[in-house]
């Protein structure tokens, strides 16, 4: 047997004890980040804290969460799909491609039949409040409605953008989970980002604007390779028989006051 020094024992203790403490610094960031979040959409501190006791008694799982939800949970991905079928399915386009007015309520063509088709189970109804409010959608000459944009821009914290973050924060943790999973059989899903410390402060609309423009193509591109490969395009009776995916792309711009680190090499993980 391999013999064990007292000394060691003790290396070992430090050691653990270390890694333990940067777990915790790691996940405390985390919650940190969740309840700033709470606190900026206007939650009081009982409310954040019954909010977290719930889910550590209760443990609720995504469905029980979405069915809290005002909006069912999925909003985010309804109105960008809607937005998406509007620009590009003929019998909502005119002779120049671009989107006809419809009704709100009612049978197809109507933004509520929109969305029952790309949700069957979703408060269609809410959706299509929640879209005006939200501003996703607007009024023609004709009074009927057209898209807004082609992309689904909330710049408010309207409970749209609330369930987004959430689901996106979900999704992230979900991937980072997946990937570290000692079961894991299947191949790793992309999870990187590229930073630097110091970008100069006169590059920050320069970056924004590069940015902005590599990511919409990007996701262009990932769009129209999902939309081709969607399980319901392929057989009506294949409805709902496939997963959820997709890649989500954020720019960020951290604090300009804080101390600059002394290096220029862009970490990339």
């Amino acid at each position: 047997p391999t013999s064990v020094s007292s000394k060691e024992i003790g290396l070992g203790c430090i050691v653990n004890s270390e890694k333990k403490a940067e777990e915790r610094n790691y996940y405390e960031r985390i919650l940190s980040s969740v309840v700033s979040f709470l606190v900026s959409s206007g939650l009081s501190r009982e409310e954040i804290r019954a909010a977290l006791e719930r889910e550590l008694e209760a443990k609720a799982t995504v469905v029980e969460r979405a069915k809290r939800s005002p909006l069912g949970g999925n909003a985010d991905t309804v109105f960008a799909l809607v937005l998406h079928k509007w620009h590009r399915e003929p019998r909502l386009l005119d002779d120049e491609a671009k989107p006809k007015p419809v009704k709100l309520l009612g049978k197809y063509p109507s933004v509520e039949a929109l969305i029952r088709e790309e949700s069957p189970e979703a408060p269609a109804r809410k959706l299509v409040a929640a879209m005006i409010e939200a501003g996703l959608v607007k009024k023609a000459k004709t009074g009927n409605y057209l898209p807004s944009s082609r992309i689904a821009t909330v710049s408010s914290l309207h409970p749209m953008l609330v369930e987004h973050v959430t689901n996106s924060l979900v999704r992230y943790l979900g991937t980072v989970q997946q990937n570290t999973s000692p079961s894991r059989t299947a191949p790793t899903l992309i999870e990187r980002y590229t930073h630097v410390p110091d970008l100069s402060v006169e590059m920050v609309d320069e970056f924004r604007d590069f940015a902005q423009s590599h990511g919409t193509g990007f996701l262009a591109s990932v769009d129209d390779w999902l939309e081709r490969r969607r399980a319901k395009i392929k057989s009506a009776n294949n409805k709902g028989e496939g997963v959820s995916a997709g890649i989500h792309v954020f720019a960020y711009v951290e604090n300009q006051t804080k101390k600059k680190i002394p290096t220029r090499r862009a970490k990339r993980a």
